[in-house]
C-alpha cells in the first residue's frame, strides 16, 4: 500500500490542509519531520489517515464504551451519543468536515476513499448527520456507498484490519518502553496489544472446553446402553408364533367379508335402479303435460308475431326515440338560454373592464412623467454597483498586495544562497561533456568517408525498381485469375439457362394433370355429400324415434331385434369415402409437384439472374486488371516478348542481385552511424546533465528576477489600486446627474445604493404595468369586438332571445374565458337548433312505416303492435329458450326412461347364487360381525408387530451406540492429547508458547535494525519465556537484563522493536511509510545522528517513508522536509509542508 495525497478539511483544529506525499518535498526525501507545538494537531494528521481508511481512529478505539446524554440536541438520532463517536473530530462551529485520502492498494489499483460529515442543511445550527464513507478509483468509478462495504472493501484491498494498521504503520515507543520494564504477565499483555496474539489465549480455552465436552458426551453414551431392555428366546419364539396363527386366521375372514360386500353391492344397486326407473316415470309425465298446456301454446303464438313484426316494431322504436330526442333538444334549448342570460351579464362587465383598464393606463402614465429627471439615474444602477463592488475590491486587494510582499521578500534572500551551490556544479559538467564532443567528431569523420547518402539513394532506387518488378507479377497473374473467372461464369449461366427451359416445360405438364385431378375429386366429392346426408342425417332421426315392436314409416314392417346401428348405415358410404380419399390424395401429390416445380423454376430464375450479374462483375474485373497490367511502366518494356512472364521473371532474379550487393554495404554504415549514435547518446546524457545545471542556474537567477520583478509589481499594484478607488469615485459623480443624489455618493455609498435599487425597481414595475395595461386594453377592445359579433349570430337564429337579455349589469368581476364561452354556447345553439329540425323529419318517415304495415295486417291492431314492441328481447329470449328446453327434456326424459329399464333387466339377470330370502338388513349384521372380528385380529397382529419391532430397535439402538462410544472415546482420547499440550482454563498454555514463537520473530526483526543503530547489544529470548536479555558484545557476549540499561539506550532498544514489528506482516501487506511519535529527547547527540542515518537508510532497505512526530530541536536542523502544524488562535491551526533548504 502506498500514500499519495491527503486532503483535510475542518477535523479538529486543523481548517484546510493538503499534504501530497508523491510530489514537493515529501515526494523528494525518504524522511520528514512533523513537529508543533503541543495541542496544536500534530497527531490529527494521523487520525485523518485512520477516518479515511478505518472511519475511527486510534485516540478513539482506546476510549471507554460509555454513552452521554447530549444536551445541546447536536447529533441526529437519539439522545444519547458515544464517547468513541467520530463525529466528535469534526472542527467547532463548522458546517461540515471531510478527509479525502489517495492511495494505492496492494495490487497497485489507484483508489480514493471519502470520510464526510455534515450538519442539516449545511446550516450552523442544524445536527450533525451520520457521517458518509466512500471508496471509488481516482477517475471518479464509485465502488461502494455503503459504510459497511467501504471498511470490508478496504481491508480486502490493502490486506490490513484497524489494529494491524496501527501495529505496523504507527509506531510509538512508549508502549515498547514499558514492554521492556514490565513483568512477565504484564508483558504478556502488552505483547498481546502488540502483536495481535490474543486468539491463542482464545483457542487454548477452546481447546480445553472442547476436551471436557468430549468427556461428558462419552459418558452420557455410556449411560444410554443401560436404560434398553431385550426380549428373552422364550418370549421371542412365543410371538412369532401366535403370529403365524393369527395371519392365518385374518386371511380366512377377509374371503368371508368380501363375499358379503359383494352381495350388499348387488341389493343396493338392484334398489337405485328401481328408484331411478320410478323418480324418471314421474318426471317423464310432469314434461308431457307441461308441453299440452294452454300456456305452452300461448307463449309460442306470441313468439311466432314477434318474429314477423321484427321491422315494424323497429320503426315503432325508433319514432317513440325520436319524440323523446325532440323534447330533450327543446329542454337543452332553454338551458342555453339560460347560459345567453348569464353571459350577457359578462358582456357588460367585459365593456366596464376595458373603461377601469384605461384608467389605470393613464395614471401610470402621469408617474414616469414626474420622475423623468431621475431616469438618467435609475439607468446607471448597475454601473454604479460595478463602481461599487469594484472600490470594495480594491481596499481588499490593495491589503492582500502588503501581506504577499513580506513574503516574497523572504524567499528572495533563500533563492539567492540556492543559486550560487548551483553555479559550481554546472562548471564540472561542462568540462566533461566538451570531452565527450572531441570523440564524437573522430566517429563521424570515418563515416563520412563511406558515403552514406549516395549509397541509400543507389539502395532506394534499386528498392523500387524490384518493388516495381514483383508487382508487375503480381498483376500478371491477377489478369490470368480474372479472365478464367470471366470464362466460368459464362458457362455456368448457359447451363442454368438450359435447366430452367426444362424446367418450364414440366410445370406445364402438371398444370394440366392437376386440372384433371381437381374435376375428378369435384366429382366424387359430390357423391359422396348427397349419400352421406341422405344416410346419416334421416336415418338417424329415424331409428331414435322408433324401438323394438314399432313400424317403420318408410316400408310398413314391424321393427324387431335386427335394428341396424348407426355405424352399419356408415360403413355403407365406405366404398364411397375410400375413392374420394384417393383422388384427394392425388390432386394432393400433383399440386406438391406442380409447387416443387414452380418453386424450382423461380430458383434457377433467380440463380441465372445473379449469374448475369456476376458476369458482368467478372467482365469489369477483367477489364480492370487488364488495365492495371498496361497501366505499369515496366510493362512497356517485356510486352512485345513472346513469354512475357518468363521475361518478367528473368528481369525480377537480375534485379534482385543487385540489391543484395547494396544491402552488404548499406549494413555496414549502419554499424557505423550506430556506434555514432552511442557516442552522441553519451555526449547528449553529459550534454542534459550539463544543461540541467544550467537551467537550474538559470531557473535561479530567473527565481531572484522574478521576486525582484514581484516586489517592484507588487509596489505598482498597490498605487494603481489606490488610483481605481480615486477615479471610481469620480466616474460614480458624473454617472449622478441628479444633484441632490452627489454627497450621498461620497458620504454614505452603500445606503444611497440600496436605497436607488428601491426607486429603480419601483420606477420598472411600473414601466412594466403601462406596457401591460396597454396590451390588456386592446385585448379587452378585441374581444368586446368578438362578443358583439358572436352574440348577433346567435339573434338572427333565434330572434325570441333579444328578449333575455338584462338591462342592468351587476358588480363583479369578469368572467375568465368569455370570447370561448360565447363561442361555445354559439355552437350548441346551431348543434340544437339542427338536431330538432332532423330529428322531426325522420319521426314523420317513422310514423308512415308504421301506418302502412298496420293497413297491410288487420289482424295486428295498433295495441297489439305496441305491446310487442314494448316486451323486452331478453324475457322474449328467455321466453323461447324455455320453450326450447321443455321440448329437449321431453326427448331425453324418454330415452333415460328406457335406459334405465334395460339396466335394471341386465342388472337382476346377474343375481348372485344362494341368495333367495336374503335381505339387505340381514347382509349389513353379518358384514359388520365379521369386519369386527377382523379388526380384532389385525389389532393382535399390529401389537406383535410393534413388540417384534421394538426388540429388533433396541438390539439396532445398542449396536449404533457402541459403535458411537468407540467413535467417541477416540476423539476424547485426541482432544485429550491436544490439551494436554495447549488446552488450559485460563488460556494461558498456549498463548504462552505462541508468543515465546512471536517474540523470537520480532526480536530476529529488531536485532536487523539494532545492528544499524548499535554494534553493541543484540536482544535474546530463552525458549517458551518472555523474558528479553540484551548480550553485550563490549563485555565479551554477557547476557544482562534491560532494566541495566540508560535511557537512550533504552530508546535504541525500543525503536529496533518497533521497526521489528513493522517488518513481521507480509511485503504485499505492508505500509510504504512509519510514523513514530516522540522518544527522541533521551538520546545524545551521537545516538540521534546514528539512529538518524538507520532511518535515512530504511527507505534502501525496505522501500518505505518514516514520518517522525517530535520536539527536539536536533532534528528540526537536521531533517529538511518537514510538516508545520502552527496554532493561528486557540481553535484553528494552519498546516505547511516546507522545504528548509528554501524549496517549498
Amino acid at each position: 500500500m502506498k500514500l499519495q495525497k491527503l486532503i483535510i478539511e475542518n477535523i479538529a483544529s486543523i481548517e484546510k490542509a493538503c499534504i501530497d506525499f508523491e510530489h514537493g518535498p515529501l515526494g523528494e526525501d525518504s524522511i520528514f519531520l512533523i513537529c508543533g507545538p503541543t495541542g496544536a494537531g500534530k497527531s490529527t494528521l494521523l487520525d485523518a489517515v485512520c477516518l479515511a481508511l478505518y472511519n475511527t481512529t486510534p485516540r478513539l478505539k482506546q476510549a471507554a464504551n460509555e454513552r452521554y446524554l447530549d444536551e445541546n440536541d447536536s447529533f441526529s438520532g437519539t439522545g444519547e451519543v458515544s464517547i468513541d463517536d467520530s463525529r466528535m473530530l469534526m472542527r467547532r462551529d463548522s458546517v461540515s468536515a471531510q478527509v479525502e485520502l489517495w492511495f494505492t492498494d496492494a495490487a497497485g489499483d489507484a483508489l480514493r476513499a471519502v470520510w464526510s460529515v455534515a450538519r442539516a442543511r449545511n446550516k450552523a445550527g442544524g445536527k450533525i448527520q451520520k457521517v458518509v464513507w466512500t471508496l471509488s478509483l481516482q477517475d471518479g468509478t464509485p465502488l461502494t456507498n455503503k459504510s459497511t462495504e467501504t471498511r470490508t472493501e478496504i481491508e480486502r484491498r490493502i490486506g490490513l484490519t484497524f489494529e494491524q494498521f496501527c501495529r505496523t504503520t504507527l509506531l510509538a515507543q512508549g508502549e515498547f518502553t514499558k514492554f521492556l520494564k514490565s513483568k512477565e504477565e504484564e508483558k504478556s499483555n502488552i505483547l498481546e496489544k502488540l502483536t495481535g496474539t490474543e486468539i491463542y489465549s482464545r483457542i487454548s480455552r477452546e481447546i480445553y472446553v472442547m476436551k471436557t465436552e468430549k468427556e461428558a458426551e462419552l459418558q452420557e453414551l455410556k449411560a444410554q446402553t443401560g436404560g434398553i431392555v431385550l426380549l428373552t428366546d422364550e418370549e421371542l419364539a412365543a410371538l412369532q408364533t401366535e403370529q403365524r396363527q393369527v395371519t392365518e386366521e385374518t386371511a380366512t375372514l377377509r374371503t368371508q367379508l368380501k363375499q358379503e360386500q359383494d352381495l350388499r353391492k348387488w341389493l343396493t344397486d338392484e334398489q337405485k335402479l328401481a328408484h331411478d326407473l320410478e323418480e324418471t316415470g314421474k318426471a317423464l309425465q310432469s314434461l308431457t303435460e307441461r308441453v299440452e298446456s294452454e300456456d305452452y301454446k300461448r307463449n309460442k303464438s306470441l313468439l311466432d308475431d314477434w318474429d314477423r313484426t321484427a321491422d315494424v316494431r323497429f320503426q315503432w322504436t325508433e319514432q317513440v326515440a325520436l319524440q323523446q330526442r325532440i323534447r330533450t333538444s327543446e329542454e337543452e334549448l332553454e338551458q342555453l338560454k339560460e347560459k345567453y342570460r348569464s353571459l350577457s351579464v359578462g358582456l357588460g362587465q367585459l365593456e366596464r373592464m376595458q373603461v377601469q383598464c384605461r384608467e389605470q393606463w393613464a395614471a401610470c402614465e402621469t408617474y414616469l412623467t414626474g420622475v423623468q429627471e431621475k431616469v438618467p439615474v435609475y439607468e446607471s444602477l448597475q454601473s454604479l454597483l460595478a463602481l461599487s463592488d469594484q472600490i470594495q475590491r480594491a481596499l481588499q486587494q490593495s491589503e492582500d498586495y502588503r501581506k504577499e510582499k513580506a513574503h516574497k521578500a523572504a524567499m528572495h534572500q533563500k533563492t539567492l544562497e540556492v543559486r550560487q551551490g548551483a553555479t559550481a556544479s554546472y562548471e564540472q559538467a561542462r568540462k566533461v561533456a566538451e570531452e565527450k564532443q572531441q570523440e564524437v567528431a573522430v566517429c563521424r569523420t570515418q563515416l563520412e568517408d563511406l558515403q552514406v547518402e549516395e549509397l541509400r539513394q543507389k539502395k532506394q532506387e534499386a528498392d523500387a525498381r524490384l518493388d516495381g518488378w514483383k508487382k508487375l507479377r503480381e498483376a500478371l497473374s491477377v489478369r490470368a485469375e480474372k479472365e478464367q473467372a470471366w470464362l466460368d461464369v459464362q458457362k455456368n449461366r448457359k447451363t442454368l439457362q438450359d435447366d430452367c427451359r426444362k424446367q418450364q416445360q414440366t410445370v406445364a405438364q402438371l398444370k394440366a394433370q392437376a386440372e384433371v385431378c381437381r374435376k375428378e375429386k369435384e366429382e366424387v366429392q359430390q357423391v359422396y355429400d348427397k349419400q352421406r346426408m341422405s344416410c346419416e342425417d334421416w336415418a338417424r332421426e329415424a331409428r331414435a324415434r322408433l324401438s323394438k315392436g314399432d313400424v317403420c314409416p318408410v316400408c310398413g314392417k314391424e321393427v324387431g331385434d335386427d335394428l341396424k346401428s348407426e355405424v352399419h348405415f356408415v360403413s355403407l358410404l365406405e366404398p364411397v369415402r375410400a375413392l374420394l380419399e384417393e383422388k384427394a390424395r392425388r390432386a394432393e401429390e400433383v399440386l406438391t409437384a406442380l409447387a416443387r416445380a414452380e418453386a424450382e423454376v423461380r430458383s434457377l430464375m433467380r440463380l441465372e439472374e445473379m449469374e448475369a450479374k456476376k458476369e458482368t462483375t467478372a467482365k469489369e474485373a477483367y477489364s480492370l486488371a487488364e488495365k492495371t497490367v498496361t497501366d505499369m511502366p515496366l510493362y512497356a518494356t517485356v510486352k512485345e516478348a513472346d513469354e512475357v512472364v518468363s521475361q518478367v521473371e528473368h528481369a525480377l532474379s537480375a534485379q534482385q542481385e543487385v540489391c543484395d550487393r547494396l544491402e552488404a554495404l548499406w549494413k555496414q554504415a549502419e554499424e557505423g552511424q550506430q556506434r555514432l549514435n552511442r557516442l552522441t547518446k553519451e555526449r547528449e546524457e553529459l550534454t542534459t546533465a550539463c544543461e540541467q545545471w544550467h537551467r537550474k542556474v538559470e531557473e535561479a537567477d530567473k527565481a531572484v528576477s522574478r521576486l525582484e520583478t514581484e516586489l517592484r509589481m507588487l509596489e505598482e499594484a498597490l498605487s494603481r489600486e489606490a488610483l481605481t478607488v480615486s477615479q471610481c469615485v469620480e466616474k460614480g459623480e458624473t454617472l449622478i446627474v441628479f444633484t441632490p443624489w452627489q454627497e450621498a455618493w461620497k458620504t454614505d455609498r452603500e445606503n444611497f445604493i440600496t436605497a436607488l435599487k428601491k426607486e429603480t425597481s419601483r420606477y420598472v414595475e411600473q414601466q412594466t404595468r403601462r406596457e401591460q395595461l396597454s396590451h390588456k386594453v386592446e385585448s379587452l377592445a378585441s374581444q368586446v369586438e368578438h362578443v358583439q359579433s358572436v352574440r348577433q349570430s346567435i339573434l338572427s337564429e333565434l330572434p325570441d332571445w333579444r328578449q333575455a337579455t338584462p338591462e342592468t349589469i351587476p358588480d363583479g368581476p369578469c368572467p375568465e374565458g368569455l370570447p370561448g364561452q360565447w363561442n361555445a354556447l354559439n355552437t350548441s345553439v346551431l348543434s340544437v337548433c339542427h338536431a330538432i329540425k332532423t330529428s322531426q323529419k325522420l319521426r314523420e318517415e317513422k310514423s308512415a312505416g308504421v301506418e302502412a304495415f298496420l293497413v297491410g295486417h288487420p289482424e295486428i291492431s295498433r295495441e297489439y303492435l305496441g305491446k310487442l314492441a314494448g316486451l323486452e328481447v331478453e324475457k322474449v329470449n328467455m321466453a323461447r329458450r324455455t320453450l326450447q328446453k321443455l321440448d329437449n327434456d321431453l326427448t331425453s326424459r324418454r330415452a333415460e326412461m328406457e335406459r334405465v329399464g334395460r339396466e335394471l333387466t341386465q342388472h337382476r339377470a346377474q343375481r348372485p347364487s344362494e341368495t333367495e330370502g336374503m335381505t339387505l338388513a340381514v347382509v349389513e349384521e353379518t358384514i359388520s360381525r365379521l369386519e369386527e372380528q377382523q379388526t380384532g385380529k389385525l389389532a393382535r397382529l399390529g401389537a406383535i408387530a410393534q413388540m417384534l419391532a421394538h426388540h429388533e430397535e433396541c438390539l439396532q439402538r445398542i449396536r449404533k451406540v457402541k459403535e458411537q462410544i468407540e467413535v467417541k472415546q477416540k476423539e476424547v482420547d485426541n482432544w485429550a492429547g491436544v490439551a494436554a499440550l495447549f488446552g488450559s482454563a485460563d488460556g494461558k498454555k498456549f498463548r504462552n508458547i505462541a508468543q515465546s514463537y512471536v517474540l523470537r520473530q520480532l526480536l530476529a526483526g529488531a536485532n536487523h535494525y539494532l545492528s544499524r543503530l548499535t554494534d553493541r547489544y543484540r536482544m535474546e529470548c530463552p525458549p517458551g519465556g518472555l523474558t528479553i536479555l540484551l548480550r553485550d558484545e563490549y563485555q565479551g557476549g554477557v547476557k544482562r537484563p534491560t532494566s541495566t540499561i540508560s535511557g537512550g539506550e533504552s530508546f535504541l532498544v525500543s525503536l529496533a522493536l518497533a521497526l521489528g514489528l513493522s517488518s513481521l506482516n507480509r511485503k504485499s501487506l505492508s505500509v510504504d511509510m512509519l510514523f513514530i511519535d516522540e522518544g527522541f529527547g533521551t538520546l545524545d547527540s551521537d545516538y540521534l545522528n546514528t539512529v538518524m542515518e538507520a532511518l535515512e537508510k530504511l527507505h534502501q532497505i525496505g522501500g518505505k517513508k518514516v514520518g517522525i512526530i517530535s520536539h527536539v530541536e536536533a532534528l528540526r536542523e537536521r531533517i529538511a522536509t518537514q510538516i508545520h502544524v502552527e496554532r493561528v488562535n486557540h481553535t484553528l491551526s494552519r498546516v505547511e509542508v516546507v522545504n528548509t533548504m528554501g524549496n517549498m
